[in-house]
């Protein structure tokens, strides 16, 4: 069983909270707690540790064998994109909000996917999606679907590769908003 966790940040604080949270979690998953329990225990935490109006999106996920689903919470952090095996995107928006605004949430939140082989799930931040080129316009859900799907056959890392080039080329040079990570999990 491997977990993932994406969190995204803007800058030199918010990164340093990445980094906090990144240990809350490392610390979370030695316990070989179930996954609703990680998210809680986390967000239990930073409701203490944050000033009001400071969040932390996250897309936690817990991935066993191939026969297995993957389970996921996304708190504040979406789209998840699963691309089927039948070349078809099905997306899923948050379930839960950001952690560390609402000290109790519903712990049964957790979504199972099942991959069939040549299937995958991509978590991407925000600043993905809302990279701008110079005139102003976002790259966008539409294009980054464009990508995944044009690329559904590559490995995993091909994927994070072409998507990460066509936001480069959207960008033509202008710096970064947000940050931009992107996980890709893909059954072979």
């Amino acid at each position: 069983l491997a977990f993932v966790l994406l969190v995204g940040f803007k800058s030199i604080g918010p990164a340093l909270m990445a980094t906090q949270v990144r240990a809350m979690f490392r610390m979370a998953i030695q316990g070989r707690t179930t996954l609703p329990q990680i998210a809680a225990s986390m967000n239990a935490q930073l409701c203490l540790d944050l000033t009001e109006g400071r969040f932390v999106t996250a897309w936690i996920a817990a991935v066993g064998r191939p026969d297995e689903p993957v389970e996921l919470i996304a708190a504040g952090q979406g789209p998840t994109l699963h691309l089927r095996a039948d070349g078809s995107i099905e997306m899923f928006e948050a379930d839960l909000p950001p952690l560390g605004v609402v000290p109790e949430f519903d712990r049964a939140v957790v979504r199972r996917v099942t991959l069939a082989p040549g299937e995958a799930l991509l978590a991407v931040s925000d600043g993905i999606y809302e990279c701008f080129s110079p005139a102003g316009e976002q790259w966008g859900i539409a294009r980054l679907r464009e990508v995944v799907a044009a690329n559904r056959s590559r490995p995993a890392a091909d994927i994070v590769a072409a998507i990460r080039a066509g936001v480069e080329r959207h960008a033509r040079g202008r710096r970064a908003d947000d940050d931009r990570t992107l996980v890709v999990v893909k059954r072979d």
